[in-house]
């Protein structure tokens, strides 16, 4: 995806900043550690719903990318400058 983001002329700081963002395992449920997370709770919190893109973890998972790109972004902007 580099050499796509740098033929569109896209800053080096961003392309490196976004990385993060290429984590998709959060979204879709067949991450084997979110379903042995499932399958081990016995409380029933944990579960994953009628639909795609609807489980335990969808939350928490946009929060911590959302966070990642920030910091992510704020770093190589600093360190790339």
């Amino acid at each position: 995806m580099v050499p796509a983001g740098q033929a569109l002329s896209i800053p080096t700081s961003m392309l490196v900043g976004c990385y993060p963002a290429a984590n998709g395992r959060i979204f879709v449920p067949t991450y084997g550690t979110l379903l042995a997370a499932v399958s081990f709770d016995q409380t029933g919190t944990t579960r994953i719903g009628n639909y795609l893109l609807n489980h335990s973890f969808m939350r928490p998972g946009l929060v911590s990318v959302a966070v990642a790109l920030v910091i992510s972004i704020g770093l190589s902007k600093l360190l790339l400058s």
